[in-house]
């Protein structure tokens, strides 16, 4: 898409096919943070690969298992096999709803202003919380995990040295690490 028509989007919303999601569409709210920030993070995640998906799939596995652990394993019986899924099967339990967008401030959190891209999805085993994963600039996913509406974990929590945690589980064992950048 041209930058042109990417603005567009970024200004009055609408239906995106995304390569991570190999090519799935789907709806994209207007952005309400800056475009000169807004627009680079979207290209940056429109370049992300269904193998990069693939990969992000083991901060979802350690969501689903934290959520097992939490709650209990009668959420399995919904699940297909009755059994969590691996990282060849738990994308096949999203269902993305929405991209959005969200930004850090230089400061406590962000050493710059920093754009976010978020995904909002539902999710087979957390019907209630669902999904919502962030990739900063668009470029490297730093959360994964239930919804709660901020880009980072550190955030969420007021806490910035929580944001070494891609998903943070109720212990930093059932948590996972970024990849190395």
């Amino acid at each position: 898409m041209s930058d042109h028509e990417l603005l567009e989007l970024l200004r009055k919303g609408g239906s995106l096919a995304i390569p991570y999601l190999d090519g799935a569409r789907v709806r994209v709210e207007p952005a309400d943070i800056p475009v000169d920030l807004a627009l680079p993070a979207l290209r940056s995640f429109l370049a992300r690969t269904p193998d990069e998906r693939l990969a992000d799939g083991r901060h979802l596995v350690a969501y689903c298992a934290s959520t097992v652990d939490a709650v209990g394993e009668e959420i399995l019986e919904d699940l297909p096999g009755g059994a969590l899924p691996t990282l060849d099967t738990v994308w096949t339990l999203v269902r993305p709803r929405s991209i959005f967008f969200g930004m850090l401030e230089a400061g406590k959190y962000a050493p710059i202003d920093t754009a976010y891209v978020q995904m909002e999805a539902e999710v087979a085993w957390e019907p209630e919380h669902g999904l919502q994963l962030s990739w900063e600039a668009g470029r490297h996913l730093v959360k994964a995990g239930p919804f709660d509406g901020h880009p980072t974990n550190g955030h969420a929590y007021a806490k910035p040295e929580k944001d070494r945690f891609v998903f943070l589980g109720g212990s930093p064992e059932e948590s996972t690490l970024p990849d190395p950048r």
